[in-house]
């Protein structure tokens, strides 16, 4: 599930990198026509700073990943250590949901 929300947070990022640049080459042919500057130059720079930004963005997201996949593993660990804390904890959750499914029936039944 969290590797789903990476995706599409990357594609989303991907796409606000990719609308940027488009909004950058607009305004870069108006701005390199005000400066005296060669459209060719501007979009050049304008290109490699986003492409800065694409990949600082992309660095940013694996060191997530990586953070994510390091808590997974403790998890993991943790749970093969300790199963009957797990079992435990089950138990008790559903007791404690099974309870309050069973007490909102009785409330249904009574109206």
């Amino acid at each position: 599930m969290a590797r789903q929300e990476q995706n599409k947070e990357l594609k989303n990022l991907r796409q606000e990198v990719i609308n940027l640049s488009n909004r950058l080459a607009d305004f870069g042919m108006d701005a390199a026509d005000s400066f005296g500057e060669t459209s060719e130059n501007f979009m050049s720079n304008a290109t490699e700073r986003v492409s800065d930004l694409f990949d600082r963005s992309k660095e940013t997201l694996g060191n997530v990943k990586d953070t994510a996949v390091k808590k997974a593993n403790q998890a993991n660990d943790y749970a093969h250590e300790n199963p009957w804390m797990i079992a435990a904890g089950a138990m008790a959750a559903g007791l404690v949901i099974g309870m309050f499914l069973s007490h909102r029936g009785n409330e249904e039944d009574n109206d």
